[in-house]
This record gives C-alpha cells, structure tokens and sequence, in this order.
C-alpha cells in the first residue's frame, strides 16, 4: 500500500482510528489505480461549481467511496456512525 498523505477528520475518534480510516481511504485509490491529488483536483472542481468531465465524475465517485471506506474502518464498532469523514492531503495548503 501506498504510504498515505490522506488525513481525515471524525470528531471523538482516536489518532489509531483516524490513522486506520486514512488507510483504508489510502486503500479504495491503491486499488483503483487512481492517483489521489487527481481525485481531490476534481472534487475541489466539483465543489467549485464547475462542469466535470465523464473522468472527474468518476474521480468524484471514487472519492465518495474512499470517504466511505474511511468512516468505515474509522468507526468500527460505533453504535454511530457519522455518514462521512472531512478528508483531506498533509501536503495541500488549504486543506488543514
């Protein structure tokens, strides 16, 4: 696996489970190949209110389900679970 340079954010979670939902998230972008500055480029586009390609609605997608994945190995075990993460890069000004 990729080291990871994804950060999440899930108020009441420990670093260990902040870590391991960052993996995971890490994990769903390893699996597809996809690099993870080009999935967050077409969120940021996305949420910018701008027109996407058929690629970046497919980025945006993938997104969605590494947010997922990461609640999901965050939170395991959690009677709630919050619907998704604020993920974000260590290395993107403006993220943190």
């Amino acid at each position: 696996m990729t080291e990871t340079r994804i950060r999440i954010d899930i108020g009441g979670a420990s670093a260990e489970e902040l870590q391991r939902g960052a993996e995971a998230a890490q994990d769903v972008f390893d699996r597809a190949g996809v690099d993870v500055d080009a999935a967050f480029a077409a969120v940021m586009r996305r949420d910018g209110e701008e027109n996407l390609t058929a690629d970046e609605e497919s980025l945006c997608a993938l997104y969605a389900e590494a947010d997922r994945a990461a609640v999901d190995a965050c939170c395991a075990g959690w009677a709630d679970k919050p619907e998704t993460a604020w993920m974000g890069l260590d290395d993107r000004p403006g993220f943190w």
